[in-house]
C-alpha cells in the first residue's frame, strides 16, 4: 500500500470516527490508527528504494551515455588516422567527429535533464507523502496529548 492509500485510510478514518458531543473532539480507534501508522512507516522505505533506484539508474544511464559519446568519439578519431593521406578527407572526418561528439553531448545532456526531472518529480512525491505523514502523525499525538492531559 502507497504512502498517499495509507494517509486516505487515516483521513477516513478520522472523518467516519464518532464525534463526542461537548467539544467536538474525535474517537478515533487507536488499534486501527496505530496499524495504519505502522503500515506508513513500512512503506517509507520502499518509497524512498524506488527513489534510490532511480538515482542509480539515472546515474547508469549518464555513465552510458558518457561512454557511448567516448566511444564515438574513438571511433571518428580512428577513422580519421586512417584517412589522414589526403587533406579534405582529413578535414571531413574531423568535421564528422566534431558533429558526432556535439550530438553525443545533446543526447548526454537531454538524458541527464529527463532522469534529473524524473528524479525530482519522485523525490517531491516522496517528500509530500513524508509531509502528510508527519501532519497525520502530528495531529494524531496532539489529539492524543490533549485527550489525556484533560483527565
Amino acid at each position: 500500500m502507497s504512502i498517499e492509500e495509507i494517509l486516505d485510510e487515516i483521513d477516513n478514518l478520522v472523518e467516519a470516527s464518532a464525534r463526542f458531543p461537548l467539544n467536538g473532539k474525535r474517537f478515533i480507534d487507536g488499534e486501527q490508527l496505530t496499524r495504519l501508522v505502522d503500515d506508513a512507516r513500512r512503506s517509507l522505505p520502499q518509497e524512498l528504494q524506488e527513489a534510490e533506484r532511480v538515482l542509480k539508474e539515472r546515474e547508469k544511464i549518464l555513465d552510458d551515455a558518457r561512454k557511448e559519446g567516448e566511444k564515438l568519439k574513438e571511433q571518428a578519431r580512428v577513422y580519421a588516422v586512417t584517412l589522414v593521406e589526403e587533406h579534405a578527407i582529413v578535414k571531413q572526418a574531423e568535421k564528422r567527429a566534431e558533429e558526432i561528439d556535439t550530438e553525443a553531448r545533446r543526447v548526454a545532456h537531454e538524458m541527464e535533464m529527463s532522469m534529473a526531472n524524473y528524479a525530482d518529480t519522485v523525490l517531491e512525491r516522496v517528500e509530500t507523502n513524508l509531509q502528510k505523514a508527519l501532519q497525520v502523525v502530528q495531529q494524531t499525538h496532539a489529539d492524543f496529548r490533549q485527550k489525556y492531559s484533560e483527565k
